[in-house]
């Protein structure tokens, strides 16, 4: 299966991406680590844009692969997403990491 993760900016505080920096990384759990699963990579990175700062939603994918004997049920994977982010245009800006899980549901028919 292929997920997509999108991460967008916050609408509320206006922030804005810092593309002068560290490119937007996300890291999933090793695929041993995830028993009846096949993950072919654990690190995906999503390209800076030319332009300093921008606002624009920015996804990764990958692919995510049952093998037999996988339990039915929810697959949930550890995720962490590193960012850089700016107050405003040409603001302070922050290099930030953010937690999270993507949570999978199994059914066998």
């Amino acid at each position: 299966m292929r997920v997509r993760a999108p991460f967008r900016l916050n609408e509320k505080t206006k922030p804005f991406g810092n593309n002068e920096s560290h490119p937007l990384t996300m890291s999933l759990a090793p695929a041993k680590d995830v028993p009846g699963w096949s993950l072919g990579q654990g690190r995906f990175i999503f390209g800076n844009a030319k332009r300093p700062e921008t606002r624009e939603t920015r996804s990764l994918e990958f692919e995510l692969a049952m093998k037999d004997g996988a339990e039915q049920g929810s697959l949930e994977l550890p995720a962490y997403v590193l960012y850089n982010v700016c107050e405003n245009v040409a603001g302070k800006c922050f290099y930030l990491r953010q937690d999270f899980t993507v949570i999978v549901g199994v059914e066998r028919q």
